[in-house]
């Protein structure tokens, strides 16, 4: 049984704690070991060495992170006020390995507001410092980042790293992707272990009310999936559940971060860690095991949203609620060879998807409007189309007026569809508008 390991380090230099515990915890997620500095004494023990006989000694000697994430306007509760701190070279004559000739980072970012001084030209020297960074990759980014997804993301690191991920650390476990099945359960004093970081977990997020709290249930609930590896399935359905909104609830409590946060990276993980867990299910019944813990995690995150008045965000995990609802309700059993229910079924389908955006009912409209046009231009070529469109959008519009049975049966196609389009219009206004 194959456990994730974390053979890289990372580094975060941060005088704010709780973004240094967001973006170490982002670190950490994606399978470095993370070291958490938020003092001058604690950056000068990582990154200073004393002079030997005139000479630095660093050969040999330098520091052992791969990954450095780092504010830009340090202002340690115990730095001198003479000392600066905020641009590259400044930290590099104070802290001599991260001198640009003695930092073999692969990845080095600098985080700031983007608050520039009348009188000096920081923000462009420091970009021009990681721009040209001697080996490695560097970039500048401006708080607030987000949460850890937001910061992958931001930094390319998703893409910069295999998987995503530090060098050795698989999550989901290999064996989970590659069907290397080995026994029926998680071993015993793992599962043991795991259960008693998921209840540590849920007791915290139960009272927890600050980021740093929030962060802690969501590395119990991380730990305990990776222990797990999938083999206990509703244990590690329960660890992922945990983790995530553990996560959420984190990025919402930074003021100022949280608002309009983009989902398909969390959506994305959330399908595939559901997959790699239900892979553990038999055949028949896989699908319907994965479908409902989808169902549960984004019902829990809709909840999150919701409580922090996320219109935005809630509604994208009430899609993929629905979506997956939807798919457990398909037709079963007798019902399945029932035209009439599939029927229904596909309309609901169909009002959840336009639900979804508002792109989308003004296309599906348009889309609509044509076809009933192009239909019934072909059907009578004697008006010209023009003529055809004004009657469409009158039909599609509740009005109709017409005395053969084709034109009749037309306008009250058309007028089923404009209706129905216009009542999930109304529908979506009322979502954005109201705050449930």
């Amino acid at each position: 049984f194959t456990v994730p390991r974390r053979r890289e380090l990372a580094a975060v230099i941060e005088d704010e704690t709780d973004y240094a515990l967001m973006h170490g915890y982002a670190a950490y997620r994606f399978g470095f070991r993370t070291e958490v500095v938020t003092s001058l004494q604690q950056m000068e023990a990582r990154f200073r060495r004393e002079e030997f006989n005139g000479k630095e000694e660093i050969e040999g000697k330098r520091h052992p992170y791969r990954l450095i994430l780092e504010d830009m306007r340090l202002q340690f509760a115990d730095k001198q006020a003479d000392i600066r701190l905020s641009k590259p070279e400044d930290r590099a004559r104070h802290c001599n390995l991260l001198a640009d000739e003695n930092d073999d980072s692969d990845f080095r970012f600098m985080i700031s507001t983007g608050q520039e001084a009348t009188v000096d030209d920081l923000w462009a020297t420091n970009k021009w410092h990681l721009d040209n960074k001697r080996c490695g990759f560097g970039k500048l980014l401006m708080k607030p980042v987000g949460g850890p997804l937001a910061l992958w993301r931001e930094t390319d690191l998703r893409n910069q790293l295999h998987d995503g991920q530090a060098h050795g650390f698989v999550s989901p476990p290999a064996e989970i992707m590659d069907d290397l099945y080995d026994g029926h359960g998680a071993p015993g004093k793992l599962a043991l272990v795991a259960s008693t970081m998921i209840d540590r977990a849920r007791r915290v997020l139960a009272s927890a009310d600050t980021p740093r709290e929030y962060l802690l249930a969501a590395v119990l609930a991380g730990d305990a999936f990776e222990l797990l590896g999938g083999k206990t399935p509703t244990m590690s359905l329960d660890a992922i559940k945990l983790k995530h909104v553990s996560e959420v609830r984190a990025e919402c409590a930074f003021i100022g971060a949280g608002f309009h946060a983009d989902l398909t990276d969390r959506f994305n993980e959330i399908h595939r860690d559901v997959g790699s867990v239900g892979r553990w299910y038999h055949p028949k019944q896989r699908k319907q095991a994965e479908l409902d813990a989808k169902t549960t995690i984004y019902n829990e995150l809709v909840k999150v949203y919701r409580d922090v008045g996320q219109m935005e965000e809630e509604n994208q995990c009430l899609m993929q609620f629905r979506s997956m609802n939807r798919k457990l309700e398909r037709p079963k059993g007798f019902w399945r060879f029932n035209p009439f229910s599939w029927s229904l079924h596909v309309i609901v389908s169909y009002g959840e998807w336009l639900m979804g955006r508002f792109w989308r009912i003004a296309f599906a409209s348009v889309v609509w409007l044509f076809a009933f046009v192009l239909f019934a231009w072909q059907m009578d070529g004697q008006e010209n189309f023009a003529k055809h469109l004004a009657r469409q959008l009158n039909w599609m519009s509740g009005g109709t007026n017409e005395d053969t049975l084709f034109l009749a049966w037309l306008s009250s196609a058309a007028n089923v569809v404009g209706v129905f389009h216009f009542g999930i219009l109304v529908s979506y206004l009322y979502s954005l508008i109201s705050r449930k």
